[in-house]
């Protein structure tokens, strides 16, 4: 037993070694702590939640979610050009590109901080959930919702922490331009006179879609070519199995929304398929 401990404390201290020594003191980077306790409060508030309100009236919250969807576009915009403009002018290559860990570089310390800001991002977007408990809106808090909220701050995390720059730009860069457009189309939705515009709703679906496509190809070019050197064989495994969840369960309700009969349509809404995709987003 003695040494089956000693043997999970060396190989925890080696990955500890392995990160990124730049992010180390970075807020909520230090200890993997930090992901698994705001999913645990998570949780917990999703299962409260609804009990807690089920006796209360709703609330209307419209002008708490103009604001929530007006910072989720300015932060999202915000890393999307700072990563674009950085990673121009770093010469990054979109198909495989090596971290650089260095410290006297002011470029590659520019590109990890937006990194590690897309990874705290993650906990803002946590808040759309309170927003829906509060609404009483407990129907578009479906499996995938929470799946997501849970599952994407633990892996923004460990891209933060090990390989805050290189190709993890890649997903950021795309995920970002996504919530852009998607947060756009959800505040437009907050103003019942522009409504009758937001006829692409089904052309946002496909773009995230697209987007999980080209992160999970990306994922197997880096496994199948000497690009598989420049990071742990694990996080490239844990990142393509996580594309194909989000696809089956994407490709689910983009079935039942779109393509499906009505029937189907209907009991897409009445498991909260629908409805969470249609008031907010996958990613």
């Amino acid at each position: 037993m003695e040494k089956i401990i000693s043997n999970v404390e060396d190989f925890i201290i080696r990955v500890e070694n392995a990160s990124d020594p730049r992010v180390k003191d970075w807020p909520l980077v230090q200890s993997i702590w930090c992901p698994v306790l705001a999913v645990m409060c998570y949780i917990v508030v999703v299962i409260l939640g609804p009990r807690i309100m089920k006796n209360q009236q709703a609330f209307q919250l419209r002008v708490t979610m103009i604001l929530y969807n007006f910072l989720a576009i300015v932060s999202s915009g915000y890393m999307f050009i700072k990563l674009l403009v950085s990673t121009v002018q770093a010469n990054y290559s979109f198909i495989c590109q090596a971290v650089d860990y260095s410290i006297d570089k002011p470029i590659e310390i520019e590109i990890a901080r937006i990194i590690w800001l897309h990874y705290l991002s993650k906990y803002f977007e946590m808040l759309d959930t309170v927003i829906f408990i509060l609404r009483k809106k407990e129907r578009q808090i479906s499996f995938l919702h929470v799946y997501h909220h849970s599952s994407v701050l633990i892996l923004w995390w460990i891209a933060a922490k090990w390989i805050p720059g290189g190709s993890s730009f890649v997903p950021a860069i795309i995920n970002s331009f996504v919530h852009v457009v998607m947060y756009t189309y959800y505040g437009l939705s907050m103003f019942p006179s522009l409504r009758k515009y937001l006829w692409w709703k089904k052309y946002l679906t496909q773009l995230q879609m697209i987007q999980f496509c080209f992160i999970f190809f990306q994922s197997i070019f880096v496994v199948a070519t000497d690009c598989s050197s420049i990071y742990p064989p694990w996080m490239l495994i844990v990142a393509i199995f996580y594309m194909i969840t989000m696809l089956l369960l994407f490709g689910k309700f983009y079935l039942a929304a779109y393509i499906s009969p009505k029937t189907k349509i209907m009991k897409a809404e009445e498991n909260g398929y629908v409805k969470d995709y249609e008031r907010k987003k996958l990613l």
